[in-house]
């Protein structure tokens, strides 16, 4: 495995070095690495190939970029954590959804995004006007940078990509992650509802809804994030209407709408039930290894109450 590191300010690039020298020493010497890494002797050698560097990021992106279009069999995963919002642009983006084998996740600060929104120098990286900010609340304002990059993935193209939302004292703070495969998204989408069971994307309660899972409201479908419901609805109604046409249809919806799969599976087996659709093979995990079975509707059935 080759691990490279960028670290621009040089000071911090001899710190980082020493680091990631003591971290793979201890490692070595650990239980763990004894039963498990393939170089069990001690000495130099080592399952991971340091590499850190000391340029700017546009240099070592292009360099980077350039070898991998070479060889796109690697899988490969990128964590980009800018300083602002200059690094990842349009024409970044678009590498980096380019590479087939490559999921990333990088981190922005999505309240200076909109506190400068308006200035000449911010509208050279990313495309967002001040209206766009003006429509949510200043708490969600991550969505609107999440809802940019999500615009700039070609129509027809399968790529995922998900938001969350951190709120650090009075500002916000976000990553985005992406991915070219199902399990990619299933396995960030499951990280984020467990932190947050009510949405999935943020560590905070982004719609201020004020759900208590230990104090339930009178009404149940009030103790149901509003997130949800617009997903089951939508989910069902695309079912209905033809327009989602497989079970793994169902899933790439979910991962679109930054749903699990546990959520689309309480729609379907409602369907089913009351027999509106045919039975069809369903899952709560793994859903690139499910079977591809085509939904048929089931208009002539009468359904009573």
């Amino acid at each position: 495995l080759k691990v490279v590191f960028n670290e621009l300010d040089r000071k911090k690039k001899e710190e980082l070095i020493k680091s990631s020298k003591n971290h793979l020493e201890i490692c070595r010497k650990s239980d763990i690495a004894k039963s498990i890494c393939p170089n069990k002797k001690e000495g130099e050698d080592c399952a991971f190939q340091l590499v850190v560097e000391n340029k700017d990021f546009k240099e070592l992106f292009g360099d980077i970029y350039n070898t991998m279009i070479k060889f796109p069999l690697f899988p490969r995963f990128m964590f980009l954590d800018q300083f602002g919002i200059k690094h990842i642009n349009k024409e970044v983006f678009g590498n980096l959804i380019s590479l087939d084998r490559t999921d990333f996740i990088f981190f922005i600060s999505s309240f200076h995004a909109k506190r400068f929104v308006e200035m000449p120098e911010f509208k050279k990286y990313l495309d967002i006007s001040k209206k766009d900010f003006d429509e949510k609340k200043s708490y969600q304002c991550h969505r609107v940078i999440y809802d940019y990059y999500k615009s700039q993935i070609p129509t027809g193209k399968e790529f995922y990509l998900a938001p969350f939302s951190i709120r650090k004292g009075k500002n916000i703070y976000g990553l985005i992650f992406g991915s070219h495969h199902k399990l990619g998204i299933e396995k960030f989408l499951r990280i984020c509802w467990k932190i947050n069971p009510n949405t999935g994307d943020a560590n905070f309660d982004i719609d201020d809804e004020r759900i208590d899972p230990s104090a339930p409201k009178l009404f149940a479908e009030f103790d149901i994030p509003n997130k949800l419901q617009l997903f089951e609805r939508n989910l069902e109604e695309r079912i209905l209407n033809n327009t989602i046409k497989t079970n793994i249809d169902i899933y790439t919806f979910a991962f679109e709408m930054g749903c699990l799969p546990k959520h689309a599976n309480f729609v379907v087996k409602a369907l089913i039930k009351f027999k509106k659709i045919n039975a069809i093979p369903y899952s709560a995990e793994n859903i690139h290894r499910l079977k591809e079975v085509k939904i048929e509707l089931l208009r002539n059935e009468v359904i009573k109450n």
